[in-house]
């Protein structure tokens, strides 16, 4: 664990617990599932005690998870020795703003409403900054992204190099911090997390069936921190499940791609490969107390939001039962 006093964080542990939510998240999924109407699934939500206390009842549910993802953000900000050992978590929503603040500014539109608001850095005026090339106050390989993504958009003029080029810094950024710090866990879901990004290119690449072009945009979107090179996707074009299961070493990777061939047409890879990283960081969730502690809670908060926009969908959608139940995740419970 390097250099980290693991009784330093026994009061962040101690109101982490306590904010945890009412009952289990076993049995909060379950009455989430047992909801027949978005307006029901609201008020269960309401009732499970994610929002802190002084919050206004929100106007929708949509509204309620991401003021329950901020509160829960807050919580472990506020309340941990070191706020920014927990920053790899938040970088994905750093980069969300960056993109959005990048293409608002290429097309001269406001997009503000579409920050998140739960990042490392306040998106407040974000837009304007970087349209002046401030980018002070931003993580350092996204920072420096900025420039290089608007030069590869005025090369080609296609929005998702914007999205190549910042998914590539974040990551760089996540493999950073957490090497810096050094806290073996957070180190191995980073680079569990890359991989499984560049699985699922590989695959989406390989369905489209132009080799040579299949294999450059991969290098575009390949992003860095795993254990997987680039050349591990290459085989005469990109490879799809089939050829990377040839290729994996045993370990739970490859067992997801197992699940996901046996599961032919009705398999959810983003499902698999979600719940591995779920079981990852919950392999050491019911310790009492330590630095695990506020990653375990942001992720498996993370995931009970998500089931929570996942289960509203559905049912707008007219979807119950079985059908609902498949799509959930469930290994952080």
């Amino acid at each position: 664990m390097g250099r980290y006093n693991e009784t330093e964080y026994m009061y962040a542990s101690a109101r982490i617990r306590a904010a945890e939510g009412k009952d289990t998240a076993g049995v909060r999924l379950e009455r989430m599932l047992d909801c027949r109407s978005p307006e029901q699934l609201f008020r269960a939500v309401m009732d499970f005690g994610f929002l802190a206390e002084e919050r206004q009842v929100p106007a929708s549910l949509t509204e309620a998870l991401d003021l329950a993802w901020e509160d829960g953000v807050s919580l472990v900000r506020e309340n941990v020795p070191e706020p920014s050992l927990y920053d790899f978590i938040l970088y994905k929503y750093d980069c969300n703003n960056i993109k959005v603040a990048l293409k608002a500014n290429i097309l001269g539109l406001d997009y503000s409403a579409l920050y998140y608001r739960c990042g490392t850095f306040s998106p407040d005026g974000l837009t304007e900054r970087l349209a002046e090339g401030d980018t002070t106050g931003l993580p350092h390989h996204m920072a420096e992204a900025v420039t290089e993504a608007r030069t590869a958009y005025a090369a080609v003029g296609e929005g998702r190099v914007i999205d190549f080029c910042l998914d590539k810094a974040c990551y760089a950024d996540m493999a950073a911090q957490t090497e810096k710090n050094g806290v073996p866990l957070f180190c191995e879901y980073v680079s569990m997390r890359a991989d499984i990004t560049n699985i699922l290119s590989s695959v989406r690449l390989a369905s489209r069936g132009a080799k040579e072009a299949s294999a450059a945009v991969l290098e575009q979107a390949f992003v860095p921190g795993g254990s997987l090179p680039y050349t591990f996707f290459l085989e005469d074009g990109c490879l799809g499940y089939e050829g990377l299961r040839e290729k994996m070493d045993a370990g739970v990777l490859r067992e997801a791609v197992d699940r996901i061939l046996t599961q032919g047409e009705a398999a959810r890879p983003e499902k698999e490969f979600d719940n591995v990283l779920y079981r990852l960081m919950n392999r050491d969730r019911y310790v009492p107390f330590g630095v695990h502690i506020p990653a375990v809670f942001l992720t498996n908060r993370e995931a009970e939001l998500k089931n929570c926009r996942i289960i509203g969908a559905a049912l707008e959608a007219g979807i119950t039962g079985a059908g609902l139940r498949e799509r959930i995740r469930v290994d952080y419970v």
